[in-house]
């Protein structure tokens, strides 16, 4: 397991989010399937282009960036930040 894959892990995204293959659920989740997050062009509601960073902007404060998200804020390190965007750019 990488460094990114412990802070999806670990920092609660899994509460919302599910990877195929990775931490599959059998419950309805809040937020949206990431297994090929790196292949779409846009995220959040397809609100912000998909750029690292956006990415960045989006995971240090969801909210901020978009008003009214579901996302929380995190409170994620910046050295989190930079593990889970890597980790999510490689989901094609």
């Amino acid at each position: 397991i990488y460094d990114g894959q412990l802070v999806f892990l670990n920092a609660g995204c899994t509460q919302c989010h599910e990877i195929k293959g990775f931490n599959e659920s059998n419950e309805a989740l809040l937020g949206p399937d990431l297994t090929h997050f790196a292949s779409r062009p846009m995220f959040a509601g397809s609100s912000l282009k998909l750029t690292r960073e956006n990415l960045e902007s989006w995971l240090v404060d969801p909210p901020i960036v978009k008003p009214g998200s579901y996302m929380p804020k995190l409170k994620l390190t910046e050295i989190e930040i930079s593990q889970l965007i890597d980790f999510l750019m490689e989901l094609r």
